[in-house]
């Protein structure tokens, strides 16, 4: 009920505004939910995965470690092909991965956003080049952080867009 009379303030005082002011984007914390395991990634890459999600996240807002937060961020890590090129003496391993993220609120399983990016790795072998591929994602990649600000916005606004609904249904 708090976070919706907040949000009902916030959605009153600027009901003829279409963007979302920044001071409620920057107020959403999210939360980096990993997986036990990805198909494919060793259980370093995962935790490296993890600690460059929220690296992500602090360097885009506010990042939390609470898995209960409201609004969560997921990846999902997926090799799409691993190919061997000769063109050196030795083979080369280059690993064509995609890693997409998802923006979430863990009630309603509403996903509010998402993004896909594609991540090449190389290396001797494939787990160096699976790897190297995991090194590619940067906390500063800017195609993530307009993702992230855009998926804050769209939380902002579905909330203050239905704020009503959501007060009668506390009622």
């Amino acid at each position: 009920m708090f976070a919706c009379l907040f949000i009902f303030n916030v959605s009153n005082s600027r009901a003829q505004e279409q963007q979302a002011p920044q001071e409620d984007i920057a107020s959403i914390a999210l939360a980096v939910v990993m997986p036990q395991s990805i198909e494919g990634l060793s259980d370093g890459n995962v935790a490296r995965l993890g600690t460059k999600m929220a690296a992500i996240l602090t360097n885009n807002g506010v990042a939390s470690v609470d898995e209960d937060q409201t609004f969560i961020i997921y990846p999902k890590f997926e090799i799409v092909d691993v190919k061997e090129t000769a063109a050196t003496l030795k083979k080369i391993t280059v690993a064509n991965c995609n890693l997409s993220l998802f923006i979430q609120q863990t009630s309603t399983k509403v996903i509010f956003a998402s993004f896909t990016k594609t991540v090449i790795g190389s290396g001797f072998s494939r787990t160096e080049a699976i790897s190297n591929a995991v090194s590619q994602i940067s906390a500063g990649d800017a195609g993530i952080t307009k993702f992230i600000a855009r998926g804050k916005e769209k939380i902002v606004l579905y909330y203050q867009q239905n704020c009503a609904q959501f007060i009668k249904k506390a009622d």
